[in-house]
């Protein structure tokens, strides 16, 4: 009985190694485009008081940035934008996030010179918050373009403009009031330029409702009378916790849904939709149907807007070994997702997640290193691309060349591969694969020519690595 059952076993481990190593099919449908990628879409987090005076004293850091293909910044950050007024370069209210101001942080001209020395496009936030705090809601449209219009006069070309920076997690306005202010800040932005992109900010889940429609009815004048009466730190860290104590969960209790909110009051002022996500890995399989259901709400009211779509900020929520294979797929979903513009958040930070670049010594990271050859190699299209295995895959397309992105998440040895290129890319003469893998700041790349046949190639998948293959005329 014995020797039955370990034969038995034995064969069911042969099984699980040949189901484990079979073949992986991946195929690029190269004539089936699904949208442009655009230069705006390779873009970073640009932090005002992180990336300040010294930090790019000595040239080094727009040199990584240049050489890490970045095309966007966003000024001057995230949370920050909604407590900063772009003229001097100040904090609204010092005892606020992130708690320092003055001459050694990077002013809006500094930012600019970075964006020319870079060659990367600028996005700036808004600040609505302060504004609203004052109940000056006419005030911040003032301030908005007063901003617009020195860029004109300085003649920066700054297109993409967000209106706040994740209004739907604080308290101070309802998504009702917040729709008010875009209204407001529309009209003095496009009466001195309607070219410019407007965008406004909501959660990925379309059901979500903002956290003053969550606040307990009886604590949100405490909530709004100490916010107005942060004068010390430790008083905005215990406005933090109380807020927090106030807010009711879940995310999606309550019938005022932000985004269906803010498309029927504001969706026909604004030209851009912008989401931030810091996802969990296990949530990446839902990201797709999340945004496409978001996307759908929206044509529902406003059948005829063609809206960009802009998330400027995502990351995972903690850095682990896997975080660069997660990074990368997440891109190749924005892109499968309809997405014209990112920013990875941060650039560069001590901090828990994954960045750009090292905080003190500017190196690359793994995901740098990842993201400079998508930037450099995906060009013209996203097409149809699809694996038989469990091996996540997207590409790319133009007259020229075929890039196809893979990751080795999934895989557990070493497991044969084909790349089947169909329509015009099939008559590709030579390939070149690109490989990494390893720690954020400890990693090997090599590369090397493959065979091209008929539009097909052969290559083992290793566990824990992105590839990128790049076909060629």
């Amino acid at each position: 009985m014995r020797a039955t059952v370990l034969a038995l076993l034995a064969l069911w481990q042969c099984y699980m190694v040949s189901a484990q190593t079979a073949p992986v099919k991946i195929t690029v449908q190269t004539s089936e485009s699904i949208h442009p990628i655009t230069p705006a879409f390779w873009g970073t987090n640009f932090l005002y008081w992180i990336d300040d005076d010294a930090s790019f004293s000595d040239g080094k850091l727009a040199t990584a940035i240049k050489e890490a293909n970045v095309k966007l910044l966003r000024y001057p950050g995230g949370t920050i934008a909604d407590n900063f007024h772009w003229k001097t370069a100040t904090l609204d209210n010092v005892n606020m996030f992130p708690y320092q101001s003055g001459e050694a942080e990077t002013d809006f001209d500094e930012f600019m010179k970075v964006c020319k020395q870079t060659g990367a496009e600028p996005m700036c936030v808004l600040n609505t918050e302060s504004w609203a705090v004052k109940n000056d809601i006419t005030g911040g449209g003032h301030e908005a373009a007063e901003w617009l219009r020195y860029c004109k006069q300085k003649g920066y070309n700054v297109k993409y403009w967000e209106i706040g920076n994740e209004t739907y997690w604080h308290p101070v306005l309802s998504a009702d009031e917040y729709a008010d202010l875009v209204n407001v800040y529309a009209d003095s932005l496009k009466s001195i330029d309607p070219a410019i992109i407007l965008g406004i900010n909501g959660h990925w889940n379309v059901d979500f409702v903002g956290t003053k429609e969550r606040i307990k009815k009886e604590a949100l004048p405490q909530v709004l009378e100490r916010r107005k009466n942060i004068n010390t730190v430790k008083a905005h860290k215990q406005y933090e916790a109380f807020v927090k104590e106030q807010t009711q969960l879940p995310v999606t209790k309550g019938t005022d849904k932000w985004w269906q909110t803010l498309a029927e009051k504001c969706g026909d002022k604004v030209d851009m939709i912008i989401v931030h996500w810091y996802f969990a890995p296990q949530q990446i399989d839902i990201v797709p149907q999340k945004l496409q259901q978001l996307r759908q709400l929206l044509t529902s009211i406003h059948p005829d807007k063609k809206y960009l779509f802009n998330m400027s900020e995502f990351n995972v929520t903690t850095r682990t070994p896997e975080s660069f294979m997660h990074l990368t797929e997440m891109m190749g979903i924005l892109l499968q997702s309809g997405f014209n513009i990112t920013s990875i958040w941060p650039m560069r930070m001590e901090y828990k997640k994954p960045t750009l670049l090292n905080y003190s010594t500017h190196q690359a990271s793994i995901f740098n290193e990842i993201f400079r050859r998508l930037s450099a190699e995906l060009t013209g299209n996203l097409v149809a691309s699809k694996a038989d295995g469990k091996v996540p895959v997207f590409a790319s397309a133009d007259k020229k060349i075929t890039s196809v992105v893979m990751t080795g998440r999934h895989v557990q040895q070493s497991t044969p591969a084909t790349i089947q290129l169909e329509g015009a890319g099939k008559s590709a003469a030579t390939c070149s694969l690109w490989r990494i893998k390893g720690a954020e700041f400890d990693y090997q790349m090599k590369e090397q020519k493959v065979a091209v046949k008929n539009g097909s190639i052969h290559l083992e998948i290793e566990p824990a690595e992105v590839i990128i293959a790049v076909f060629n005329k």
